[in-house]
């Protein structure tokens, strides 16, 4: 749509951030109301009703960062949406993840489709996700670097 008309790009990843943070946060409430229902059994079933409870607060201590790298990767933001929600992260923290996740993503393309029009559209389709998980595993190995003095 943005090659079609480039004056809308920004409108155009403002209603794409919208929706997908409005969608994550559906997904969040799925994970939130219907944990209880489903999921709860069928992990107390195969005996990980207690290993649960050690992953939500694992999850919840880094789900910031987790929100924000499945939102920037090619990896599904449903999946972390409705983790997010059966393991109780902040709704706060969750939905700032989100919008910046989106965000980042939505107006790179817009930008770069503003910008180099329909030329980089290839790129974006095979190799943006991949970039982006480059930058992520570079800050993430960044992090590590320093956390362990290395």
């Amino acid at each position: 749509m943005i090659v079609a008309e480039r004056r809308r790009a920004w409108r155009l990843a403002f209603i794409c951030t919208t929706m997908s943070v409005l969608g994550a946060i559906l997904g969040y409430l799925i994970g939130a109301l219907l944990f209880d229902e489903v999921a709860k059994s069928l992990l107390a079933i195969y005996g990980y009703g207690d290993r649960f409870a050690e992953f939500a607060m694992t999850y919840n201590e880094w789900g910031a960062w987790i929100v924000l790298i499945a939102g920037l990767t090619p990896f599904p933001l449903m999946v972390v949406a409705i983790a997010s929600g059966a393991t109780g992260l902040d709704p706060a923290v969750f939905v700032l993840s989100s919008i910046v996740a989106s965000g980042i993503r939505f107006y790179a393309v817009a930008g770069l489709l503003y910008r180099f029009g329909p030329s980089v559209r290839a790129f974006i389709e095979r190799r943006l996700g991949i970039i982006f998980m480059a930058e992520i595993v570079a800050l993430l190995g960044g992090f590590a670097f320093v956390r362990l003095g290395v």
